[in-house]
């Protein structure tokens, strides 16, 4: 028995029928619902990802801040002792003129 050769039209046929009827897949509730859901939940991830952006520049913001403040309450701590140090000397200075003139 001779081997038969492949019947190409009938395959270029049935590859017609077959790219047409899956082109129809789409139709299908569940495939559209599933594209539906596959987008809601690229959306979903796009959303998370810019909270955690937004987290992120909280932090850093939050760490400058903090930063701020420490460096100013160095600079008020600074400034207060510079004034406690002046005040001191300023009345050991007028103790001194009184002590001088009571001579």
């Amino acid at each position: 028995m001779a081997a038969q050769a492949p019947n190409f039209d009938r395959l270029s046929n049935a590859i017609s029928v077959v790219s047409e009827e899956a082109a129809k897949f789409g139709n299908i509730p569940a495939f559209d619902q599933g594209v539906q859901l596959l987008q809601a939940v690229e959306r979903l991830e796009q959303r998370v990802e810019q909270i955690q952006q937004t987290q992120l520049q909280m932090q850093q913001t939050q760490a400058q801040m903090q930063q701020t403040q420490t460096q100013m309450q160095l600079s008020m701590q600074r400034m207060f002792d510079r004034f406690e140090t002046r005040t001191i000397t300023s009345y050991v200075l007028e103790l001194e003129s009184l002590c001088v003139r009571s001579d």
